[in-house]
């Protein structure tokens, strides 16, 4: 499983397991550690979150309607959900001292997740979070200067993890922004002949011209188009092979249309030999799906045919 994937199956996990965590508390932690430390009041309020590495800046940002990466891109809301969850459930097992707290302070102020919550434009917490995921050993740098060790309680999860992902992570990564009330038209089309299709309205409901079409299976193919997202973006440079394959013709080709004339342009290529993921580009930018995901994007026109009963 990628490490993704790991953070967002904490959505579920988090949530579900809120009230078993607040009653494990007491009995895995050290009962001398304050479990609200790192708790901030009025989470729902915070509209700005920072977070500083190294090597890199993330700032993630409400607009009133939904967040934001950067000011550039849309956040992915699993993300956002996740984290949130993490800064509602993470607590300190125990206050770390002695040699350990030395090197873990010294680690945490040079390479740790400096974050920051904002309310409003106003800075109300800050601390550096790490550790080592190999052994899900968390740590957490208070503001007073206290080390904490952190877990999320009833889980053996590394509570670090949301906090150090990069910014592609945190990017929205579903392909295509239609639904029914703004879908104009899908059209696909194929280095295999014959397999060409575009899907429009005809006055009355969806369907491909000229063709009895089957509305059950378009309707289903077109819910599933409209939810479908990218398993992770792909930094060109990161692998000969895929760069070469950026160079080739595509296999088949997606344009969604909706209401507002704005277009979407998927291109996605033929898988290489034992590859797990499949490339695309959307709108020019690579992308990576699973060859689940292709194989449900690239349907044949005879697949909506309409079959009749004898």
């Amino acid at each position: 499983m990628s490490r993704e994937n790991k953070i967002l199956l904490l959505t579920l996990t988090l949530m579900v397991g809120a009230s078993i965590g607040l009653l494990l508390i007491n009995r895995s932690s050290d009962t001398s550690v304050d479990p609200e430390a790192f708790r901030v009041n009025g989470q729902e309020e915070i509209d700005r979150v920072q977070l500083i590495t190294p090597t890199d800046t993330i700032a993630l940002r409400y607009t009133g309607a939904r967040w934001q990466v950067n000011e550039t891109f849309a956040a992915d809301r699993r993300m956002v959900k996740v984290f949130f969850a993490t800064l509602d459930q993470v607590r300190p097992v125990r206050t770390v001292t002695g040699a350990e707290a030395d090197s873990a302070k010294r680690w945490l102020q040079q390479w740790g997740v400096t974050t920051t919550l904002y309310k409003q434009g106003e800075s109300v917490f800050q601390f550096q979070a790490g550790g080592n995921p190999n052994k899900t050993l968390a740590y957490f740098l208070h503001p007073t200067g206290t080390v904490y060790a952190m877990h999320i309680p009833g889980y053996r999860v590394y509570a670090s993890g949301i906090f150090e992902t990069n910014l592609n992570t945190w990017r929205e990564k579903r392909l295509f922004d239609f639904n029914w009330q703004n879908f104009k038209a899908l059209a696909l089309t194929s280095r295999e002949s014959g397999n060409e299709f575009e899907i429009s309205y005809n006055g009355t409901a969806f369907g491909i011209a000229n063709t009895e079409t089957d509305t059950a299976r378009l309707n289903s193919y077109l819910d599933e188009v409209s939810l479908m997202t990218a398993d992770a973006f792909y930094q060109p440079g990161s692998a000969a092979t895929w760069d070469s394959t950026l160079l080739t013709p595509p296999a088949f080709e997606m344009r969604v249309q909706d209401v507002g004339s704005r277009e979407y342009r998927l291109e996605v290529f033929a898988p290489a030999p034992r590859a797990e993921a499949i490339l695309a580009r959307l709108n020019g930018e690579p992308l990576l799906l699973s060859r689940e995901k292709a194989a449900a994007l690239a349907k044949k026109k005879s697949y909506f045919l309409r079959t009749r009963s004898r």
